[in-house]
C-alpha cells in the first residue's frame, strides 16, 4: 500500500506546476507536497526496517542547526563597543525645524535613530556623553521616557545569562513587564534590533527559517510578563503563531514581513502602556513602512512575464519583482522609484555583506539629489543574499 502511495504521490508532485501558475513560473514543485512525500517515505522505511545512512543523519543534524537561536550579543566583544551608553528619550514639543538637534546628536556618537511624529521626537544614540544629548534636547521641548544603559555592563550580564560559565557568576534575569524576540540575518541588523530593545535574536532569513521549536526556546530564554515576537518574514509568521499557542504565558506576534517593518514596529513601542495597546500600535506601524529588497536569482525562470536568468539582480518592492537586470545600481534605482512618492520623507538603507560602505553612501547621495525632500540614512546590515534592504517612510 505504501509503495503504491509513494509512486502516485511522486507522480502528482511532478504535476503540481501545472496546477499552480506561480510554481510553473519559478520552475519548482510544491514544497508542501514534497514534504508530505518525505513523510510517507519515512513511514515506508520504518515499516520495512530501513535505517537512515550515517550521511543522511549528519545532513539532518546540520539542517537542524541552521535556524538555531542564539543571543545577538554572543557575536561581539565589549572591546568593540566604542560608545558605552545606549541613550534613548522622547522630546515633546519640538520646533519648526528640528534638523539642528539631529545634527548635534549625530556628532555625539553612532547608531542614531531620530524619528519625528507630530509633536514628538524619538531619539536613540550610542554616546559617551549622554548628558550633552539630553541638555541639547531640552532646548527643543520636554523630555520623556529617558533610558540610559551602560552597554559594556549590559553585554557582560547577558552573556552570563545565556552562556553560564563564561563570566565569574551566573546572573539571574530580573522580572520585567515586556520581552522581545526578533528574527534577523546579518550581524549589523542583529545589533540594530538589540539597540532598539530586542532581548533575543534568532538567526534566520529567506533560506534559514527557524522552526516553531526554535521560537519556543527563545521565548523560554527571555524574561518578561508579555513577550513580543517580530518574525520579519512572511514565511516565519505561522511558526511564531504556533509557538504562541504552545507556551503558557502571553505572547504577541507582530506580523512583520521584512526587517524594516520589524524596526518600525519596535520604534512604535511605548513602555508606558500595556501589552494589548502596544501590540495594536506596533501592528499599525508595520503598515506604514514600504520595503524594497535587492537580491539575485538562483535559477533561470519566467515570472510575471519577466524572463529571469540565473544571477540576475532582482529588485523586489513590497513583495513584487519590479526590476531585473545585471547592473546592481540600475536595478536598485529602478525599484526604489516604484515606491518613492511625494509623501516619502525618510529612507533607510541597510547594505549587505557583498556591498562596500562607500558604494552604499554613494547611492544615498544620488537619491538625496534626485529627491530633494527625501532624507537618506545608511547602516551596515551585514546580511547575506540581499545587497540592499531599504525602508521608505
Amino acid at each position: 500500500l505504501l509503495n503504491i502511495l509513494i509512486k502516485t504521490a511522486n507522480e502528482t508532485l511532478d504535476k503540481t506546476p501545472e496546477y499552480l501558475k506561480v510554481l510553473k513560473q519559478a520552475g519548482v514543485v510544491d514544497a508542501g507536497g514534497k514534504g508530505l512525500n518525505c513523510i510517507i517515505q519515512g513511514f515506508y522505511d520504518a515499516v520495512v526496517g530501513k535505517e537512515a545512512a550515517d550521511h543522511e543523519l549528519e545532513a539532518h543534524m546540520a539542517s537542524q542547526s541552521i535556524g538555531s537561536a542564539q543571543s545577538a550579543q554572543s557575536s561581539f566583544n565589549t572591546e568593540d563597543i566604542k560608545f558605552s551608553y545606549c541613550t534613548e528619550f522622547i522630546v515633546r514639543g519640538g520646533k519648526e525645524s528640528n534638523m539642528p538637534l539631529k545634527e548635534k546628536i549625530q556628532t555625539l556618537g553612532d547608531s542614531m535613530v531620530f524619528v519625528e511624529d507630530d509633536d514628538l521626537i524619538k531619539i536613540h544614540v550610542h554616546t559617551n556623553d549622554p548628558g550633552i544629548a539630553l541638555q541639547s534636547a531640552l532646548e527643543y521641548g520636554e523630555l520623556l521616557n529617558i533610558k540610559i544603559e551602560n552597554m559594556k555592563e549590559q553585554h557582560s550580564t547577558i552573556l552570563d545569562e545565556n552562556h553560564p560559565g563564561m563570566g565569574e557568576t551566573e546572573v539571574e534575569q530580573e522580572p520585567k513587564p515586556f520581552g522581545f524576540i526578533s528574527v534577523a540575518m546579518g550581524g549589523g541588523i542583529a545589533e540594530i534590533f538589540r539597540d532598539l530593545g530586542i532581548d533575543y535574536v534568532i538567526e534566520g532569513g529567506q533560506t534559514m527559517n527557524p522552526s516553531t521549536e526554535d521560537i519556543v526556546k527563545a521565548i523560554d530564554s527571555v524574561s518578561g510578563d508579555a513577550i513580543f515576537i517580530l518574525p520579519n518574514n512572511s514565511n516565519i509568521i505561522l511558526a511564531a503563531q504556533q509557538a504562541q499557542q504552545i507556551v503558557d504565558r502571553p505572547v504577541y506576534v507582530v506580523p512583520s514581513k521584512s526587517i524594516p517593518q520589524g524596526i518600525s514596529a519596535m520604534l512604535a513601542f511605548d513602555p508606558s502602556v500595556d501589552a494589548v495597546e502596544n501590540h495594536k500600535e506596533m501592528v499599525g506601524a508595520v503598515s506604514e513602512v514600504k520595503t524594497v529588497q535587492i537580491t539575485y536569482s538562483v535559477r533561470d525562470t519566467l515570472f510575471d512575464d519577466k524572463e529571469i536568468k540565473k544571477d540576475d539582480i532582482l529588485g523586489v518592492a513590497e513583495g513584487e519583482i519590479t526590476a531585473v537586470g545585471r547592473d546592481l545600481h540600475e536595478v536598485t534605482i529602478s525599484s526604489l522609484s516604484e515606491v518613492i512618492d511625494d509623501d516619502a520623507e525618510i529612507m533607510t538603507i541597510y547594505y549587505g555583506e557583498d556591498v562596500e560602505k562607500e558604494q552604499a553612501e554613494a547611492l544615498a547621495k544620488e537619491l538625496e539629489a534626485k529627491y530633494e525632500d527625501l532624507e537618506v540614512e545608511v547602516y551596515s546590515g551585514g546580511q547575506p543574499l540581499y545587497y540592499y534592504i531599504c525602508s521608505i517612510e
